[in-house]
């Protein structure tokens, strides 16, 4: 696809690939094609791992590590992906749920010191899906501080974590790496060369150094700034024949990734290993409320919602998609607007 400008909207900017074509369920909409294959899948080595058996499925239950101090959540029930997962359980079972969803301003309130709209729907995922669904946080934070943030508030222990912008795929609550997709992003990645090109632009600032990551370089930059350095870069980026794109979100944050990283190209690697492991979800909700998750909102079978407090890039991009059935734009902030679109889609067993 050619090179999109950046608007005042601020749409992220996608680099062309050549690369292999996933089968049409997993494409993405309107995006380039991405090269993506199975690779080892992990169970974390919880400390408390416990078989649930019932007429209808098998799940596994893995408790939080005792010694490690945490909010007041005691226990989460979460599927971890891959063959290791499906064999423990002696089954393989496709979650009735895959809930996909970013964290600061849509799952986290930062304005809800209470977090009441998390316990809210923390409360309804663990009565009404925790046995059968798979919960999946997609985050632009690092490692380092999406583990912060689970410190400080009552997050429930997702089966993967997808960090740092979809570079970064961890499992459980061990955040053991899926080195397969890693060593997809490796593929044409120069990241000594991205940061090289990057030095002629003053007005980049780094971000701290726990949100530089191997596939990921970050910085700050006004929105009259990078209206001009992003198409720059890119050409240049096209011109050194480099695997690198640009993602400008919430009007101050700037990532280059790996070419084909991103939080929809992390989900779509992650639905093409469930099929090819033959357990599928039978439902897919993605969530998030600014531009760095609008490539989840094409990756190709989902249903979406986009929190009531979004910002003003993800409604741009919402207003101008002709085709809006499979998303969802809530009334409520946050986790309430979350709990708000599982009613609206019928996930749950009261509606």
């Amino acid at each position: 696809m050619s090179v999109s400008r950046i608007s005042a909207a601020f749409r992220p900017i996608y680099l062309p690939s050549t690369v292999i074509q996933l089968p049409e369920s997993q494409q993405i909409r309107r995006s380039s094609k991405f090269l993506l294959t199975s690779s080892p899948s992990f169970f974390p080595k919880t400390s408390q791992v416990c078989i649930q058996k019932s007429a209808d499925l098998q799940s596994v239950s893995c408790l939080r590590n005792p010694g490690r101090k945490r909010p007041s959540v005691t226990s989460v029930k979460a599927m971890a992906p891959g063959a290791d997962q499906a064999d423990t359980a002696s089954g393989k079972v496709s979650p009735r749920l895959m809930l996909v969803s970013d964290l600061d301003n849509t799952m986290v309130d930062h304005h809800d010191a209470n977090n009441e709209r998390l316990a809210s729907f923390n409360k309804l995922w663990e009565s009404e899906f925790s046995h059968d669904s798979l919960l999946v946080f997609s985050t632009g934070r690092s490692p380092v501080l999406y583990e912060q943030l689970r410190t400080e508030k009552p997050l429930l222990t997702p089966g993967i974590a997808i960090t740092s912008v979809g570079t970064e795929i961890v499992y459980g609550d061990t955040l053991q790496a899926d080195k397969g997709w890693e060593e997809i992003l490796d593929q044409g990645w120069n990241r000594s060369k991205v940061l090289e090109l990057t030095k002629k632009y003053p007005t980049l600032k780094l971000q701290a150094d726990t949100e530089q990551r191997p596939h990921k370089i970050s910085f700050h930059i006004e929105k009259n700034e990078a209206q001009k350095i992003v198409p720059e870069l890119t050409a240049a980026f096209e011109q050194e024949k480099l695997a690198a794109k640009i993602i400008y979100s919430g009007g101050y944050d700037l990532d280059i990734l790996s070419k084909a990283a991103g939080k929809g190209q992390a989900l779509a690697y992650l639905l093409k290993k469930f099929k090819s492991q033959g357990h599928p979800p039978k439902n897919v909700l993605v969530c998030g409320d600014s531009g760095n998750d609008i490539e989840l909102y094409e990756v190709e079978g989902v249903n979406g919602v986009i929190v009531g407090n979004a910002m003003e890039e993800l409604v741009a991009w919402y207003d101008a998609q002709g085709d809006k059935g499979h998303v969802f734009r809530a009334t409520q902030r946050c986790a309430a607007g979350i709990v708000e679109a599982i009613k609206h889609f019928k996930f749950d067993s009261s509606s």
